[in-house]
Protein backbone atom coordinates (compact mmCIF):
# COMPACT_ATOMS: atom_id res chain seq x y z
CA UNK A 1 0.00 0.00 0.00
CA UNK A 2 1.26 3.13 -0.82
CA UNK A 3 2.75 5.65 2.01
CA UNK A 4 -0.32 8.50 0.78
CA UNK A 5 -2.96 5.91 0.70
CA UNK A 6 -2.05 5.38 4.56
CA UNK A 7 -2.07 9.07 5.11
CA UNK A 8 -5.49 9.41 3.88
CA UNK A 9 -7.02 6.74 5.52
CA UNK A 10 -5.08 8.13 8.93
CA UNK A 11 -6.47 11.42 8.43
CA UNK A 12 -9.66 10.28 7.87
CA UNK A 13 -9.36 8.04 10.55
CA UNK A 14 -8.73 11.70 12.71
CA UNK A 15 -11.61 13.29 11.26
CA UNK A 16 -13.91 10.66 12.35
CA UNK A 17 -12.95 10.45 16.01
CA UNK A 18 -12.99 14.45 15.79
CA UNK A 19 -16.00 14.27 14.48
CA UNK A 20 -18.17 11.57 17.31
CA UNK A 21 -16.03 13.64 19.92
CA UNK A 22 -17.85 16.46 18.55
CA UNK A 23 -21.11 14.87 18.63
CA UNK A 24 -20.55 13.72 21.91
CA UNK A 25 -19.79 17.16 23.33
CA UNK A 26 -23.12 18.04 22.02
CA UNK A 27 -24.93 15.37 23.53
CA UNK A 28 -23.46 16.53 26.80
CA UNK A 29 -24.59 20.12 26.83
CA UNK A 30 -28.04 18.89 25.74
CA UNK A 31 -28.02 16.33 28.90
CA UNK A 32 -26.71 19.52 30.86
CA UNK A 33 -28.93 22.01 29.57
CA UNK A 34 -32.29 19.50 30.45
CA UNK A 35 -31.02 19.48 33.81
CA UNK A 36 -30.93 23.16 34.34
CA UNK A 37 -34.49 23.13 33.00
CA UNK A 38 -35.58 20.37 35.36
CA UNK A 39 -33.96 21.93 38.52
CA UNK A 40 -35.98 25.27 37.54
CA UNK A 41 -39.06 23.21 37.07
CA UNK A 42 -38.33 20.69 40.16
CA UNK A 43 -38.31 23.86 42.48
CA UNK A 44 -40.93 25.65 41.86
CA UNK A 45 -43.96 23.34 43.76
CA UNK A 46 -43.17 21.80 46.77
CA UNK A 47 -43.98 17.73 47.24
CA UNK A 48 -45.47 16.41 50.14
CA UNK A 49 -43.54 13.27 50.88
CA UNK A 50 -44.89 10.53 51.71
CA UNK A 51 -44.03 6.48 51.06
CA UNK A 52 -48.26 5.88 50.81
CA UNK A 53 -47.86 7.78 47.68
CA UNK A 54 -44.96 6.41 45.96
CA UNK A 55 -45.28 6.20 41.46
CA UNK A 56 -43.28 4.34 39.47
CA UNK A 57 -41.05 7.20 38.40
CA UNK A 58 -40.35 7.48 41.89
CA UNK A 59 -38.34 4.54 42.64
CA UNK A 60 -35.95 6.51 40.27
CA UNK A 61 -33.58 7.78 42.32
CA UNK A 62 -32.89 10.93 39.42
CA UNK A 63 -36.35 11.63 40.19
CA UNK A 64 -35.59 13.10 43.46
CA UNK A 65 -32.55 15.27 42.50
CA UNK A 66 -32.94 18.94 43.54
CA UNK A 67 -36.78 18.72 44.07
CA UNK A 68 -38.46 20.72 46.55
CA UNK A 69 -39.95 18.62 49.12
CA UNK A 70 -42.19 19.35 51.87
CA UNK A 71 -42.17 16.68 55.02
CA UNK A 72 -44.04 16.34 58.13
CA UNK A 73 -43.18 13.94 61.32
CA UNK A 74 -40.53 13.76 63.68
CA UNK A 75 -36.72 14.41 64.55
CA UNK A 76 -35.16 10.51 65.77
CA UNK A 77 -32.88 10.89 68.44
CA UNK A 78 -29.10 10.58 68.78
CA UNK A 79 -28.98 10.61 65.50
CA UNK A 80 -27.13 13.58 64.56
CA UNK A 81 -23.46 13.42 62.87
CA UNK A 82 -20.94 16.09 61.78
CA UNK A 83 -19.60 16.22 58.60
CA UNK A 84 -15.92 17.73 59.34
CA UNK A 85 -13.90 20.07 57.33
CA UNK A 86 -17.07 22.13 55.46
CA UNK A 87 -16.75 25.50 55.10
CA UNK A 88 -19.32 28.59 54.83
CA UNK A 89 -17.56 31.81 53.50
CA UNK A 90 -14.01 30.70 54.30
CA UNK A 91 -14.84 29.93 57.24
CA UNK A 92 -14.13 25.98 58.83
CA UNK A 93 -16.79 24.20 60.16
CA UNK A 94 -19.25 21.26 60.08
CA UNK A 95 -22.61 20.29 58.63
CA UNK A 96 -25.15 18.98 61.18
CA UNK A 97 -26.94 15.96 59.51
CA UNK A 98 -29.88 14.59 61.65
CA UNK A 99 -32.24 11.69 60.75
CA UNK A 100 -36.33 12.55 60.76
CA UNK A 101 -39.04 10.26 60.42
CA UNK A 102 -42.64 10.78 58.48
CA UNK A 103 -45.52 11.06 59.56
CA UNK A 104 -46.36 7.70 57.51
CA UNK A 105 -44.38 6.14 60.54
CA UNK A 106 -42.53 4.35 57.88
CA UNK A 107 -39.51 6.00 55.92
CA UNK A 108 -36.75 8.36 57.01
CA UNK A 109 -35.25 11.00 55.49
CA UNK A 110 -31.44 12.58 56.39
CA UNK A 111 -31.83 16.06 56.78
CA UNK A 112 -28.74 18.59 56.38
CA UNK A 113 -29.92 21.09 58.50
CA UNK A 114 -27.16 23.77 58.37
CA UNK A 115 -23.39 24.57 58.78
CA UNK A 116 -22.10 25.39 62.49
CA UNK A 117 -18.39 27.02 62.91
CA UNK A 118 -15.47 24.67 63.98
CA UNK A 119 -11.88 24.77 64.45
CA UNK A 120 -10.46 22.44 61.93
CA UNK A 121 -8.47 19.27 63.21
CA UNK A 122 -7.99 19.04 66.85
CA UNK A 123 -7.31 22.61 67.95
CA UNK A 124 -9.55 22.44 70.63
CA UNK A 125 -11.70 20.42 72.60
CA UNK A 126 -13.92 18.56 70.27
CA UNK A 127 -15.55 15.76 72.54
CA UNK A 128 -19.04 17.16 72.03
CA UNK A 129 -18.84 16.40 68.56
CA UNK A 130 -18.10 13.28 69.09
CA UNK A 131 -20.39 12.48 71.23
CA UNK A 132 -23.33 14.24 69.47
CA UNK A 133 -24.21 16.87 71.93
CA UNK A 134 -23.81 20.10 70.10
CA UNK A 135 -26.55 21.64 67.85
CA UNK A 136 -29.56 19.12 68.55
CA UNK A 137 -33.30 19.62 67.00
CA UNK A 138 -35.82 19.83 69.30
CA UNK A 139 -37.28 16.67 70.23
CA UNK A 140 -40.99 17.09 71.32
CA UNK A 141 -44.19 15.50 70.58
CA UNK A 142 -45.53 18.28 68.57
CA UNK A 143 -44.98 17.03 64.49
CA UNK A 144 -42.22 19.23 62.83
CA UNK A 145 -42.83 20.61 59.07
CA UNK A 146 -39.55 20.89 57.07
CA UNK A 147 -38.99 22.49 53.64
CA UNK A 148 -36.07 21.44 51.26
CA UNK A 149 -34.52 20.27 48.52
CA UNK A 150 -33.37 16.69 47.65
CA UNK A 151 -29.71 16.21 46.77
CA UNK A 152 -28.98 12.61 45.43
CA UNK A 153 -25.20 13.41 45.45
CA UNK A 154 -23.29 12.50 48.51
CA UNK A 155 -20.44 15.45 47.78
CA UNK A 156 -17.74 13.95 48.90
CA UNK A 157 -14.75 15.35 49.99
CA UNK A 158 -11.55 13.40 49.32
CA UNK A 159 -10.17 11.52 51.86
CA UNK A 160 -6.54 11.56 52.35
CA UNK A 161 -6.49 8.92 55.12
CA UNK A 162 -7.39 5.39 55.66
CA UNK A 163 -7.61 5.58 59.24
CA UNK A 164 -11.08 4.57 60.09
CA UNK A 165 -10.23 6.32 63.65
CA UNK A 166 -10.51 9.84 61.73
CA UNK A 167 -12.71 9.09 59.10
CA UNK A 168 -15.24 8.38 61.36
CA UNK A 169 -14.70 9.59 65.13
CA UNK A 170 -17.59 9.12 66.65
CA UNK A 171 -20.58 11.35 65.19
CA UNK A 172 -18.09 13.16 63.82
CA UNK A 173 -17.41 12.15 60.07
CA UNK A 174 -15.31 12.79 57.39
CA UNK A 175 -17.77 11.69 54.71
CA UNK A 176 -21.39 10.17 54.26
CA UNK A 177 -22.25 7.03 53.52
CA UNK A 178 -25.29 5.00 52.66
CA UNK A 179 -24.87 1.99 54.09
CA UNK A 180 -23.23 3.76 57.98
CA UNK A 181 -26.26 5.87 57.90
CA UNK A 182 -28.46 2.73 57.62
CA UNK A 183 -26.53 0.98 60.58
CA UNK A 184 -26.67 4.22 62.78
CA UNK A 185 -30.61 4.15 62.28
CA UNK A 186 -30.63 0.37 63.71
CA UNK A 187 -28.43 0.92 66.51
CA UNK A 188 -31.90 2.36 67.80
CA UNK A 189 -33.60 -0.47 68.38
CA UNK A 190 -36.68 0.60 69.11
CA UNK A 191 -36.76 2.93 65.91
CA UNK A 192 -39.25 1.18 63.53
CA UNK A 193 -38.64 1.76 59.28
CA UNK A 194 -39.31 0.38 56.17
CA UNK A 195 -37.42 2.98 53.39
CA UNK A 196 -34.66 5.25 53.78
CA UNK A 197 -35.17 7.96 51.31
CA UNK A 198 -32.49 8.08 48.67
CA UNK A 199 -31.39 11.60 48.83
CA UNK A 200 -30.16 14.03 51.28
CA UNK A 201 -32.59 16.89 52.28
CA UNK A 202 -30.85 20.31 52.72
CA UNK A 203 -33.24 22.16 54.99
CA UNK A 204 -34.22 25.62 54.01
CA UNK A 205 -37.10 26.27 56.63
CA UNK A 206 -35.48 28.70 58.96
CA UNK A 207 -35.23 27.39 62.48
CA UNK A 208 -33.92 29.25 65.68
CA UNK A 209 -31.24 26.29 65.91
CA UNK A 210 -27.96 28.90 65.44
CA UNK A 211 -26.76 27.26 61.96
CA UNK A 212 -27.04 28.76 58.58
CA UNK A 213 -28.55 27.21 55.87
CA UNK A 214 -27.08 27.08 52.74
CA UNK A 215 -27.39 25.00 48.99
CA UNK A 216 -24.41 23.91 47.36
CA UNK A 217 -23.69 25.26 44.15
CA UNK A 218 -24.09 22.86 41.21
CA UNK A 219 -21.82 24.10 38.79
CA UNK A 220 -23.61 23.43 35.05
CA UNK A 221 -21.48 25.24 32.18
CA UNK A 222 -22.87 24.74 28.86
CA UNK A 223 -21.36 26.80 26.59
CA UNK A 224 -18.21 24.58 27.84
CA UNK A 225 -19.16 21.47 26.16
CA UNK A 226 -20.42 23.79 22.87
CA UNK A 227 -16.96 25.26 22.97
CA UNK A 228 -15.19 22.03 22.75
CA UNK A 229 -17.56 20.82 19.99
CA UNK A 230 -16.82 23.43 17.97
CA UNK A 231 -13.06 22.72 18.19
CA UNK A 232 -13.55 19.21 17.68
CA UNK A 233 -15.43 20.11 14.42
CA UNK A 234 -12.74 22.58 13.39
CA UNK A 235 -9.99 19.72 13.73
CA UNK A 236 -11.97 17.18 11.97
CA UNK A 237 -12.88 19.37 8.83
CA UNK A 238 -8.96 20.29 8.59
CA UNK A 239 -7.79 16.51 8.59
CA UNK A 240 -10.32 15.69 5.89
CA UNK A 241 -8.88 19.06 3.69
CA UNK A 242 -5.68 17.42 4.08
CA UNK A 243 -6.41 13.76 2.83
CA UNK A 244 -8.09 15.58 0.11
CA UNK A 245 -4.84 17.48 -0.29
CA UNK A 246 -2.72 14.38 0.10
CA UNK A 247 -5.22 12.41 -2.27
CA UNK A 248 -4.87 15.49 -5.35
CA UNK A 249 -1.25 14.77 -5.47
Amino acid sequence: MKKSTLSIIFMSLIAFLALSLSVWQISRAIEKKDLIEKSKSRSKKALKLNIDNLSKASINTEYWDQQRILISGYWVPNSTVYLDNRSFQSIPGVHVISAFKLDDNKSVVWINRGWAPKPPGKIFNISEFIEGKLYLPINNDDISNIEGIAYTDLMKRIELTSDSSILQNGALWQNLDWNKLQSKLKEDSELYFEKIWPFILWQTTNLSDDLKRSLPIVKVDVNKHIGYAIQWILLSIVSLFFAWRIGRN
